[in-house]
């Protein structure tokens, strides 16, 4: 017995496919099949992540515009930019850090002394 299987384009669900599947006369070994193949095809596939390979803080790295013009916005002077990264230099030299991304790994310093310390004008309004 051969069946011709219609599935129109706007069914998109494994589900929806297997009910007009019933409907065509598959035995029950066929339609045991047919599903677990649906649902195998309906099975999510995980994307694989490409990792940035990681590396020792390059010897010429230095903080960037976009490093200093986030700062500003936030009420903090270049100097202040400065002294993150000089810190952060060292932190990475005293335990020979790897990081795929030596921008981020300063912008996450920077984050942690800003929350830290709270905002720039509360302080002036405080100890003016």
């Amino acid at each position: 017995m051969e069946t011709n299987i219609v599935i129109p384009d706007n069914v998109l669900s494994p589900q929806e496919i297997y009910r007009q599947l019933i409907m065509t006369g598959l035995t029950p070994v066929q339609l045991t099949l047919v599903g677990s193949l649906l649902a195998h095809i309906a099975t999510p596939v995980r994307k694989t992540r490409v990792k940035k390979e990681l590396s020792l803080l390059p010897a010429e790295w230095k903080p960037n515009a976009n490093h200093y013009s986030w700062a500003r916005e936030r009420g903090r002077a270049a100097y202040w930019v400065d002294q993150r990264a000089e810190r952060m230099r060292a932190w990475a030299a005293s335990k020979e850090v790897r990081k795929a991304d030596w921008n981020q790994v300063l912008y996450t310093f920077m984050v942690k002394d800003v929350l830290a310390a709270g905002p720039v004008e509360v302080k002036r309004q405080i100890y003016a």
